[in-house]
């Protein structure tokens, strides 16, 4: 009985070990730079930060992400796998049309001066403050934590925290909604669609959206594009 007892304990610990050592390599050293090279165009995004993103980006409400090897990144990695295993066809045709700033703009069914205006402010405003932001945190992408998620696009050349289509989408969602109240509600869906869309792709995490969500109600109340 006592050496069935002590050949039990000699397991578990070995495996508490072993656990830790996973834990530890897991949470401190898998980053997207460890994982994968920031691409030339997104890169110089860092240097185009404005006096005006320098000064957002001290008061930005800060949201660190999930620990790697936490439950919640856990039950997130496992909700992007169902998504990818649920993506039709029309979904990824969405994905697909979402890729670059028209297609989300298309969306929205937007004024061609509401547009010219839109792609200024977020190519010199908050483009950025979004690279800056996930430079700064330096979240691994789901696929780079479990192996077994294939993305259905091509892997982006940046950080996953915060997406940077969930902020833009909300930014661009609240500012119209500040113009026509009215339609608030299909802004918003069309925002939360298009973040999702992220998710479903396999390149961002739940978390990553919601940051996204409030980091463009944060840069809509303080950079607005009826004054730009």
């Amino acid at each position: 009985m006592f050496v069935y007892v002590l050949v039990i304990l000699i397991i578990l610990y070995i495996f508490f070990l072993y656990f830790l050592n996973c834990k530890e390599h897991f949470s401190r050293k898998l980053t997207f730079s460890s994982q994968a090279s920031w691409g030339e165009v997104e890169r110089s995004f860092l240097h185009k930060l404005t006096p005006d993103g320098k000064r957002h980006v001290k008061s930005f409400p800060m949201r660190p992400f999930p620990p790697n090897d936490s439950m919640e990144t856990h039950f997130e990695l496992e909700e992007v796998k169902k998504k990818r295993n649920n993506l039709s066809n029309e979904r990824q045709k969405e994905i697909d049309n979402e890729l670059y700033l028209h297609g989300i703009l298309d969306l929205y069914s937007v004024t061609k001066e509401e547009r010219s205006k839109i792609v200024t402010i977020i190519r010199n405003e908050i483009d950025p403050v979004i690279m800056y932001m996930k430079h700064k945190y330096n979240r691994a992408r789901p696929y780079h934590l479990d192996p077994s998620i294939i993305p259905s696009i091509s892997p982006p050349k940046h950080p996953s925290y915060p997406s940077g289509h969930s902020t833009q989408s909300f930014y661009i969602a609240y500012q119209l909604s500040k113009m026509r109240p009215d339609k608030h509600n299909e802004y918003m869906e069309i925002a939360n669609s298009i973040a999702e869309n992220r998710e479903y792709a396999g390149v961002h995490y739940k978390s990553d959206s919601d940051y996204g969500k409030i980091l463009g109600k944060y840069l809509s109340d303080n950079i607005s594009i009826v004054h730009f």
